[in-house]
């Protein structure tokens, strides 16, 4: 037997029947409408720039970093901005903690922007911060990188160095 598509759709398992057609013209339309309407409104709502510029505490300094993780893979540019301002924020508190983490979030913002060099360097100045913390995650995450960035600028001896060090630092 053939599959045959329904001519009516009944809304709700009422009795009132509308053609298949405007159903699907409907949802659609009404999913891109909101679709476009919500794109829009995010859009307009203002970067809180104007609000952080007198952003002198510790506090601030951890939600420019935590604000620059949460807008990596939705709005890079976002991302950098709150990166840059809790490095220049880490700078001027003295906090390498801090600074250590900003500069990882610039490095994974300019990675998804595909600037792999300047991603690169970015990862490779976090590395020693971390290495003094001893996360062992987040060092084995950024040998993973700097080695698979080494590899797109031929680099294959670091590379692969950077690779076993990931492999070591995981065995722990």
């Amino acid at each position: 037997q053939k599959y045959m598509l329904p001519k009516s759709y009944s809304l709700c398992n009422s009795v009132i029947s509308v053609p298949l057609w405007w159903v699907v013209t409907m949802k659609s339309t009404s999913y891109i409408f909101f679709l476009l309407l919500f794109s829009f409104y995010a859009d307009a709502l203002p970067l809180p720039e104007a609000k952080f510029k007198n952003a002198e505490d510790i506090d601030s300094l951890r939600m420019f970093n935590q604000l620059a993780k949460q807008n990596l893979k939705t709005s890079p540019e976002k991302s950098i901005f709150y990166a840059e301002a809790a490095l220049k924020l880490a700078e001027k508190l003295n906090d390498n903690y801090e600074k250590t983490q900003a500069w990882l979030s610039l490095g994974m913002a300019y990675d998804v922007k595909k600037e792999f060099g300047i991603a690169l360097t970015y990862y490779e100045k976090s590395l020693p911060g971390y290495e003094t913390e001893s996360d062992t995650n987040v060092m084995a995450y950024l040998y993973m990188q700097v080695g698979r960035l080494s590899t797109k600028f031929g680099k294959y001896q670091k590379a692969e160095l950077l690779f076993n060090k990931a492999l070591s630092v995981n065995k722990r």
